[in-house]
């Protein structure tokens, strides 16, 4: 059974769907495992095996058996698959207008090329043992302070290491004309908060889909965190990249804490929208491995960023 997120024929006119966009990008399999990811099933971020280096979107995915995270989505996917109470759930029929089946002359489209020199991190790694997950969903908590990836943020201080990779990380909230004082986008000042406690930060964002004349364009931000560090002196580095030829679509934050490392990888970007009105789903988890890995993968994109 294949629904759209969309008012089905039934709807009332002028009946809005719950979110303004179904982002998340998670699967439950066979209620025994779970897929936490950054990307889209395309061939822009699942490129097909080549003899030679591929190039595509930065992004990554989170696999695991653990029962609760497991059961967490389950709760989540069931909360939103509710085709009997809502009416904003259209069922695949392949002759809908919009929704059914493409014309008979469609062709799909040649597999996308990215030319890269080097793509070092083809192969999946595995971390057993103890771990703590955390699954955070948006709307719902994505934002709390006292919990998640925020309360994480807030606890680091001289030692700490933060760094961001992200396909975009608005400098401010609002409206497009706002200023950060007016609007602020929380988690990036809260990563700031955190540089001026002491902590060590790096934001990486995408230049493959910025517009550097937007007012809150990746550029925006990269010039506001570097103005903010050069005022105050601190520990906070931002740059742009494209580091796989096909742009950054990553939603990464690698927090190093107390001895802790924590990693959050998910769907969540840093826009408004994003954590207030779309679905949303982040796991964290403080397996050390994963960690180890994704900051191999930020260094490594970090050093050709700008």
């Amino acid at each position: 059974d294949v629904r759209y997120m969309a008012a089905n024929d039934d709807a009332p006119r002028g009946y809005s769907t719950r979110y303004a966009y179904s982002h998340a990008k998670y699967l439950v399999l066979d209620g025994r495992v779970a897929l936490v990811g950054t990307d889209n099933f395309n061939l822009d971020s699942v490129p097909m095996p080549a003899d030679t280096p591929v190039g595509g979107r930065r992004g990554a995915y989170l696999i695991t058996d653990a029962a609760p995270v497991v059961a967490a989505l389950q709760q989540i996917f069931d909360h939103d698959w509710q085709p009997d109470r809502l009416r904003d759930l259209t069922p695949y029929a392949p002759d809908h207008p919009r929704y059914g089946d493409p014309p008979d002359d469609f062709v799909f489209p040649e597999p996308p090329v990215y030319t890269v020199d080097a793509a070092p991190f083809t192969d999946a790694i595995a971390a057993i043992g103890p771990t703590r997950f955390t699954v955070i969903s948006a709307p719902e908590n994505a934002l709390r302070p006292d919990r998640g990836l925020f309360a994480l943020i807030e606890q680091a201080g001289p030692g700490d290491v933060i760094q961001l990779e992200q396909l975009y990380e608005h400098k401010h909230w609002g409206e497009s004309a706002g200023n950060p004082v007016a609007d602020a986008n929380p988690r990036l000042e809260a990563v700031i908060a955190a540089a001026r406690r002491g902590a060590s930060v790096r934001i990486l964002l995408d230049s493959f889909f910025d517009d550097g004349e937007d007012l809150r364009s990746n550029r925006a931000t990269v010039e506001y965190v570097r103005a903010v560090a050069a005022a105050e002196g601190l520990d906070l580095e931002a740059r742009l990249g494209n580091p796989t030829g096909g742009g950054i679509h990553m939603k990464l934050v690698l927090v190093q804490v107390g001895g802790a490392t924590w990693s959050a990888v998910g769907s969540l970007n840093g826009g408004e929208v994003s954590h207030k009105v779309n679905r949303e789903v982040v796991l964290l988890t403080d397996a050390a491995a994963i960690h180890t890995r994704l900051v191999e993968v930020f260094t490594w994109d970090w050093t050709q960023g700008e």
